[in-house]
């Protein structure tokens, strides 16, 4: 078989692999190092033409796509509208459609772009995909100038034609953000909004919206809130039989002015609501315990469970947080367990339903990775060292783990931004001697990366990307500040935001010695650096990689940071944000307009940033108490863009 002929059956197997069984046989990585050098060799190749590539871009949005406040119960929903004054003008309720949120752009009626939700600010620009959707026309029959927002969701015939072991909403969202247009034409295309049209409800937007062409989900007028109740349970009755999943449904105030006259909180229209099905829950059984070892060789348990169906989603594993989690549940092999799938996703053990007499937790007394010794760090020491609180965690403590080398390798690429160095490549390299820290990087040059094998399908690295990751290493990781260059290993309790922090709090530590020769061990110092309780932790992490930690800083130029700004408010963020950036993403901005970042909820807080805002939490009721506003990443955003105005 000649070198064209391989390759092209490489890039049909891989296809069909991706698209329809699921279990993809190639990285990302792997597919792209085949697919080009077929290009170079055969550009007319008729494998290359399965599927028209999109490389989409970032755009923003004209108005940012913001979320809905949410309700699990017919009291809620109660409480949510007395709490709106009670308005008596109707409501307006809909499916609350379960894909991926769209935003589609109009000019004299024609449609001219189509953006991703992303992070409400930004989306990925898909265009070329969507023009391709049922229920979504590519021209309306009246000169509109305007947007319209829809979810792109497949139905269950298209998803079960494609691929019926997968989840539908993933595989949707998949669809959007893939190279290949082969499945975008079995998106459907769900309205839910418009904006620049003259109408006065959200009858008349939805009477407008069908008259210009577009699919809607099934809704109904209901003018009192036992009319919603009713509709919610006739639909959540209905549910298993609609043509595509839910996860809700949505209820909006229909007189528009009443919905303006109402505003928003944290970027939530007060008019509208989503009210949302109860998790769904199942029963199964433990099979085996695994554990999974970290960058910073952290062990945590996943269990391993009989495969249950859970909201259409076939389950077999969910993660355990650390030892104490899965001691204190009682969970061990053959336990019977109850799990829920947390926000509709991410699945959980909600509690050991059947205990298996004398059973117990089988706590690794070895690394399960490279059979090194294993601890409990400690986790905080108090001034003094008057008392040590271990963590729930426990470490592998060879150096040398290749979880661990891999990992901090992972972590430097994320944190600075390494484009093309991904999971496959690091772990081809160090399987080959080529990487044994972040600091042997730098040794790489085209010559060596060019001809690596990844994966079992023995494909070679290529030499156009070879030249292109190297020359990423070199660029991103040349010249940053000490924040960034201290960040970047993964050190445990320090990020990039943090010992900007630290530094701004004591500017000793602008000097990078100070770091490494034991002053943030002195309770004094560490009190003077803004972490009483964390600073031995730090150092003692820090000192675990000290010889690459040196050896990275020996080949990098330590750009000055820039002064921060007069600190005029604080401004604290907890948990993970919508769009999944790191909290010192915004360590920055919020820097450049006077705004300081924190970690803890205190008494003079100006801001908390939570995902949901609506929802209340231990950190949210703090803050409720000190009078501090509480904001989505979307205010965030949109407070940080004013600010350097």
């Amino acid at each position: 078989m000649s070198r064209i002929a391989e390759l092209e059956d490489l890039v049909r197997r891989a296809k069909d692999a991706y698209y329809n069984s699921g279990t993809p046989i190639l990285s990302d990585a792997e597919y792209d190092a085949i697919e080009e050098e077929l290009l170079a060799l055969a550009p007319d190749s008729p494998a290359l033409a399965v599927g028209a590539p999109v490389y989409g871009t970032r755009a923003r949005h004209s108005r940012p796509m913001g979320s809905q406040d949410k309700v699990h119960s017919r009291a809620e929903f109660e409480k949510w509208f007395s709490l709106r004054g009670s308005p008596d003008c109707g409501f307006v309720a809909s499916l609350k459609c379960d894909g991926g949120s769209v935003a589609a752009y109009y000019k004299n009626g024609a449609l001219v772009q189509a953006i991703t939700r992303g992070d409400g600010i930004e989306g990925q620009d898909i265009t070329p995909v969507a023009l391709k959707f049922k229920g979504l026309p590519s021209r309306v029959s009246v000169p509109f100038d305007g947007s319209i927002r829809f979810e792109a969701v497949l139905l269950v015939e298209d998803w079960q034609a494609i691929d019926p072991e997968s989840n539908p909403r993933n595989l949707a969202n998949g669809i959007l953000g893939r190279k290949d247009t082969e499945f975008a034409g079995r998106i459907t295309a769900m309205a839910f909004d418009v904006e620049g049209l003259d109408v006065g409800t959200e009858r008349q937007k939805s009477e407008s919206l069908t008259k210009m062409g577009f699919s809607l989900p099934e809704h109904a007028y209901c003018k009192t809130v036992a009319d919603v109740a009713s509709f919610f349970q006739r639909v959540e009755a209905s549910r298993a039989s609609l043509p595509f999943w839910i996860d809700g449904v949505v209820v909006k105030m229909d007189d528009l002015a009443v919905q303006e006259a109402l505003g928003a909180a944290s970027n939530c229209p007060k008019g509208q609501v989503a009210w949302k099905f109860q998790a769904e829950e199942a029963t199964s059984v433990v099979e085996a315990i695994e554990w999974q070892v970290g960058h910073s060789g952290a062990i945590t348990p996943v269990a391993s469970l009989r495969p249950v169906n859970l909201g259409g989603t076939i389950v077999s594993r969910a993660s355990l947080a650390n030892v104490n989690v899965a001691a204190t549940l009682g969970v061990c092999v053959g336990a019977e367990v109850r799990v829920v799938r947390a926000g509709d996703v991410i699945p959980q053990i909600l509690a050991v339903t059947r205990h298996v007499p004398g059973g117990e937790l089988d706590i690794p007394r070895t690394c399960p990775c490279c059979g090194g010794p294993v601890t409990r760090k400690k986790n905080s020491v108090t001034k003094k060292n008057e008392s040590i609180t271990l963590s729930a965690v426990i470490y592998c403590e060879d150096p040398a783990c290749p979880a661990k080398v891999t990992g901090r390798i992972r972590r430097w690429a994320k944190s600075r931004d390494i484009l093309g160095l991904g999971d496959s490549l690091i772990e081809a390299l160090h399987e080959n001697g080529l990487v044994t820290s972040v600091a042997s990087l730098f040794d790489l040059t085209p010559d060596i990366l060019a001809p690596l094998a990844l994966g079992e399908a023995g494909i070679t690295f290529g030499r156009k990307r070879a030249e292109s990751v190297c020359a990423e290493i070199r660029q991103k990781s040349s010249e940053m500040t000490l924040a960034e260059f201290l960040g970047a290993f993964g050190t445990r309790g320090l990020g990039v935001r943090r010992a900007g922090l630290m530094i701004a709090a004591n500017p000793e530590l602008a000097d990078f010695e100070r770091w490494l020769d034991g002053s943030l061990a002195d309770p004094a110092f560490a009190e003077r650096s803004g972490v009483p309780s964390l600073g031995s932790v730090i150092f003692e992490d820090l000192k675990e990689s000290e010889d690459d930690i040196r050896a990275v800083h020996a080949r990098i130029v330590l750009r000055a940071t820039e002064p921060a700004a007069p600190v005029g408010k604080t401004l604290c963020i907890t948990g993970k944000l919508p769009s999944g950036r790191q909290k010192s993403f915004y360590a920055e901005p919020l820097a450049r307009i006077g705004i300081t970042l924190v970690d803890d909820v205190t008494k003079g807080l100006d801001f908390l940033v939570v995902s949901d805002p609506s929802a209340e939490t231990s950190k949210s009721k703090k803050a409720k108490k000190f009078g501090c506003r509480i904001i989505s990443e979307d205010e965030l955003v949109a407070l940080c863009d004013r600010g350097s105005e």
